[in-house]
């Protein structure tokens, strides 16, 4: 049988320490350990298994070609798809904010202090409001 202090590596340090006089002995021992064979043995046998794998695998067929030429196609035509509905939301949307620019300003509506309708102001008040024009509401823009 092997002896098992052979894989043992001993190493020995000694030092003077010259204001004391005394010396210093330290002695370190190193056993070597087999865990990394182990896991290099375990990746050469993955890398040989993919090797294999990517080797023995039939090549592409015509149709794998053209079912990724589909879904490319498919993929732009979907993406042109988007784009044109993003630009008609961005176009209805400056439409919009044109015909708000454009529009004429609403006359400004009386902000004075409300009257009663007994007393005796409102009459006067109300021969002024016949003669003003109604505001216009948002549901009919101008032309």
């Amino acid at each position: 049988m092997s002896d098992p202090d052979s894989d043992v590596r001993r190493e020995t340090r000694r030092s003077y320490d010259p204001v004391t006089g005394s010396t210093t002995e330290v002695t370190t021992e190193r056993r070597s350990g087999s865990a990394g064979w182990w896991v290099l043995g375990l990746a050469a046998v993955v890398v040989l298994a993919a090797v294999t794998f990517l080797a023995t695998r039939p090549p592409a067929t015509a149709n794998d070609q053209s079912l990724a030429a589909a879904t490319a196609l498919g993929a732009a035509q979907q993406s042109a798809q988007q784009a044109q509905g993003a630009a008609a939301v961005a176009q209805s949307s400056s439409l919009a904010a044109q015909a708000q620019a454009n529009r004429p300003a609403s006359p400004s509506l009386d902000t004075g202090p409300r009257q009663p309708e007994g007393s005796p102001d409102s009459g006067s008040r109300s021969s002024s409001d016949a003669s003003s024009p109604a505001p216009q509401s948002d549901s009919n823009p101008p032309n």
